[in-house]
């Protein structure tokens, strides 16, 4: 049997012990619910028998308050009430019925409990009917003492009863207690057992059929692997996972040692290969050192030749440098003063604009002061017509001062003749009089002061006329000399564009001699880096030669 199913084997008998456990169990609970059943019947069965004996004492207490009434108003509730417990002594009964057993004695004084309670009823229903009619009928049918008999023997019929119900009851919980005890002591019983059992069973598993076996194997296997491979492995013939363990650990044995003679043979093998192999290595040596030693030779002569033409171009690349380090600081020098030309060029370019604009705002205004002079001239002219105008309305006005001064002065002599009544004319003639003097003086001035007028009005037109004449000639001065600038500045901008172009062409010629700079420049440090590689090719051609001898010596030496 294999190590699983023993295990397996040791899990079943728990799981046996378990299933019997839980059979019993349930066993145990069916049995012991039937028992509780039945106590739980035999315990109603004594309430009811309980019950019905309270309910006929108080149908007799009833009965006794129809006895003690005057009346049949006052015996009607008790009337009632009796009726009432009546009916649930009924109810209680077929309650009752359904728990007491079919057959049997049980059975048999129910049945006589039943029969004396239908006779107690009817009687009780009889009182009833009499306390209805007259409660003294019902006094003298129920109060005495052949009825009191009657209810005792009743009552006891039915305590009877509850007492039979009561001795089953206990005697049930008896055998409650009785089963409790016995089933629990068969269960842990049983369950301690088949723990223990399994236990003990899945330990022997464990330590004999587990353990002791692999600690076996274990040990032989340390040894083995220590290198004893003499050791006696025991033959096993168990069809468990330990056996086949043991025919590995034998067959794991015999294979190191058939190895360890393969070792042995091997060793020597390698002895006498590596012996061909020293004197093919020294051969070969010999022969290496014969062609390798050649090829160095003109290594380190084409070395020499690369290190001899590695300076010369280490010379001619500094030159070369040199030369364009020249070329380019008089390229930039060139292109400097190209640029310095086509700023100066672009500066008189602008000014030469600035001027011609400058020139066309002063003809355009010298237009405006041509038209504003012609309409000055206008204006004059029309001052003078207008002054000619008021020398005419001057003349005028001395003519009407004339002719009031005259009047005055006739005036004057009618209020002399009129005397006394011509003294306030006389005043007023007086007054025009002076008037028109004063008006006459006035009009000379006036006409002094606009015949001045003319005059200078004459004059200043003549002199607008002169102005007018120059500046227009001062305009088409101007249009001249505006179109001569704009030639001009045209031209100029002409030249710096082309001193722009050349100022590029010499920025290029510039750049290009600065890439031929950093070309030498790479050229002299590729030239330079060329030199030291052919001084470290010669250097390290001789460690490779010191190095070859040293190697071929060692080859041989081994």
């Amino acid at each position: 049997m294999s190590i699983r199913l023993k295990i397996m084997a040791a899990v079943g008998v728990l799981g046996v012990v378990s299933v019997i456990l839980a059979g019993l169990g349930i066993q145990s609970m069916q049995a012991y619910n039937t028992r509780v059943a039945a106590y739980e019947n035999a315990a109603t069965r004594a309430y009811h028998g309980a019950h019905l004996n309270r309910l006929v004492t108080t149908v007799v207490m009833e009965a006794r308050g129809i006895y003690a009434s005057q009346t049949t108003e006052q015996a009607a509730p008790f009337g009632e009430g009796l009726l009432r417990r009546l009916d649930q002594i009924d109810e209680l009964l077929a309650e009752w019925s359904t728990l007491v057993p079919a057959s049997g004695e049980e059975r048999a004084l129910f049945e006589a409990v039943v029969a004396r309670s239908s006779e107690f009823r009817s009687f009780r229903a009889e009182t009833v009917r009499l306390g209805g009619i007259d409660p003294a009928l019902a006094n003298e049918q129920g109060n005495n003492m052949e009825n009191r008999s009657n209810r005792r023997a009743y009552q006891e019929e039915i305590d009877a009863v509850v007492e039979r119900d009561r001795a089953q009851l206990n005697a049930i919980e008896a055998d409650l207690a009785n089963f409790y005890r016995t089933r629990f002591i068969m269960l842990s019983g049983i369950a301690i057992l088949g723990v223990l059992g399994g236990l003990g069973f899945a330990l022997y598993v464990a330590i004999f059929q587990v353990s002791r076996p692999l600690t076996k194997v274990t040990d032989v296997l340390e040894q083995v692997a220590g290198g004893d491979l003499q050791i006696e492995v025991p033959s096993v013939h168990s069809r468990d996972e330990v056996g086949q363990l043991w025919s590995t650990v034998s067959v794991l044995r015999t294979a190191l040692a058939d190895a360890e003679a393969m070792k042995a043979e091997q060793e020597q093998n390698e002895t006498r290969q590596r012996e061909m192999q020293r004197q093919l290595m020294i051969e070969t040596a010999d022969r290496f050192e014969a062609e390798v030693g050649s090829l160095l030779g003109e290594v380190l002569q084409a070395a020499s030749q690369v290190y001899t033409a590695a300076g010369i171009v280490d010379t001619n690349a500094t030159r070369t440098t040199e030369e364009s380090s020249s070329a380019a600081a008089a390229s930039e020098e060139t292109s400097a003063n190209v640029q310095s030309v086509a700023s100066a060029s672009e500066e008189l370019s602008a000014s030469i604009q600035e001027i011609s604009r400058q020139i066309s705002e002063a003809s355009s205004l010298i237009g405006e002061a041509v038209g504003q002079a012609r309409a000055t001239d206008t204006d004059v002219r029309t001052l003078a017509e207008n002054a000619s105008k008021v020398g005419e309305v001057v003349t005028l006005i001395q003519g009407i001062a004339e002719q009031t001064n005259l009047l005055a002065l006739n005036a004057t002599i009618e209020a002399a003749r009129a005397g006394e009544a011509g003294k306030g004319f006389a005043v007023v003639a007086n007054e025009v009089k002076a008037l028109a003097t004063q008006t006459a003086k006035a009009t000379g001035d006036i006409e002094a002061q606009m015949t001045a007028i003319e005059a200078a009005t004459g004059h200043a037109v003549e002199r607008i006329a002169d102005i007018v004449k120059r500046i227009g000639d001062l305009n088409s001065l101007t249009g001249g000399v505006a179109a001569s600038a704009e030639q001009q500045g045209a031209a100029t901008g002409d030249i710096a564009r082309a001193i722009q172009e050349a100022a590029a062409g010499a920025s290029q010629i510039a750049s290009t001699i600065e890439a031929l700079n950093q070309i030498s420049d790479g050229n002299a440090q590729a030239s330079g880096e060329l030199l030291e590689a052919c001084k470290t090719l010669n250097s390290r051609s001789e460690d490779l030669k010191s190095q070859m001898t040293r190697f071929v010596s060692g080859i041989k030496a081994a």
